[in-house]
Order: structure tokens, then C-alpha cells, then sequence
């Protein structure tokens, strides 16, 4: 029996190599969504799309959906004021659409390509 404490090195061996990649991007474009109580096309579909940053600058609860038509209980995931959220890899290239519980703030979007 191993009972850990502090730091401990760990070395992962895999019969199947793991492969990482890393792609660079070269644009950065932010641009500000305001709030509605309607579903709305946050980020348009983009199949250049590396990475994808969202901030909440409002004071309402923004639902981000990874898809089309967005409400207030069919959503990826909901961004309460001052949240930050990142769009993980594999990166989702189609259409992003919101919904906000009140027109109280914007949602701030840095696209990658």
C-alpha cells in the first residue's frame, strides 16, 4: 500500500501513443453581443475557427448554446455575471446562438482563427 504525499512525479505509459496538437492562431477578432430575451445568433458558423473566448460583462444570466435557437432551459451552458468561459478542444465550428434572462449587459466574443 503507497500513500502519497507532497509532490509526486507520475510517468503515464500507454500501449497507444497519445498525439497532441497545438495550432497557432493568427486572427483575434472581439467583437460585443448585447442581451435579448430572443434567441440570437451570438457567433456565426466559422470552419477557420481555433478558439473561442466569452465573457459575460452584463448583470443577467446569458445561455450560450453550441447549436441553434437557444432558451432558457435548452442551452450548453449559462454564463452568470462576470463569468468567463472558454470553448474547449475539439473546437465547435457551427453556429453559437444566446438567450439572456434580462437586456442588462452584453457578452464580450474573441474568436480565433
Amino acid at each position: 500500500t503507497f500513500t502519497p504525499s507532497g509532490t509526486q512525479d507520475v510517468n503515464i505509459v500507454s500501449p497507444i501513443p497519445l498525439e497532441i496538437t497545438v495550432e497557432a492562431a493568427a486572427t483575434s477578432v472581439v467583437t460585443r453581443v448585447a442581451s435579448a430575451v430572443t434567441s440570437h445568433i451570438l457567433v456565426a458558423a466559422n470552419v477557420n475557427r481555433k478558439g473561442l473566448l466569452l465573457y459575460n460583462d452584463g448583470n443577467a444570466t446569458q445561455y450560450v448554446k453550441l447549436g441553434t435557437v437557444a432558451t432558457l432551459t435548452d442551452f450548453t451552458v449559462p454564463l452568470t455575471p462576470r463569468m468567463f468561459y472558454e470553448v474547449s478542444a475539439p473546437i465547435y465550428l457551427g453556429q453559437i446562438d444566446v438567450i439572456s434572462s434580462s437586456t442588462n449587459g452584453a457578452i464580450q466574443v474573441t474568436e480565433l482563427s
